[in-house]
């Protein structure tokens, strides 16, 4: 019987950690989406030399992260990125905000 108690109270604590464990593999991949998503954006507006309706579409058709928003503004011949990502852990009742920054320089204004 007391075997069996410390076994039950072993899987109680095993199946907590692999629980936790999975949601910050899910933290690790909104990171991982969040630093693409910039780099997708930063590129796009580099090769466009801009940020207009076309960018904008061709972003979101690249977009694969869903609880992402993004600012775009532009600042003196460059474009500055910020993306947040907000994650919200299953069992554990905290949130995470995750914020990446990137530029884009404007070579058509920097000549």
């Amino acid at each position: 019987m007391k075997i069996s108690i410390e076994f039950y109270v072993l899987m109680v604590f095993f199946g907590l950690g692999v629980l936790v464990t999975l949601d910050f593999c899910n933290l690790i991949i909104g990171i991982q989406q969040v630093h693409t998503l910039r780099d997708i954006i930063v590129h796009e507006i580099e090769v466009h030399d801009r940020y207009d309706s076309l960018v904008k579409e061709r972003i979101q058709s690249k977009n694969n992260c869903k609880n992402c928003t993004y600012f775009v503004k532009n600042e003196d011949r460059k474009f500055k990125v910020w993306i947040q990502y907000v994650h919200n852990f299953s069992y554990i009742p905290q949130t995470v905000e995750i914020s990446a920054y990137g530029y884009a320089y404007n070579s058509h204004e920097a000549q």
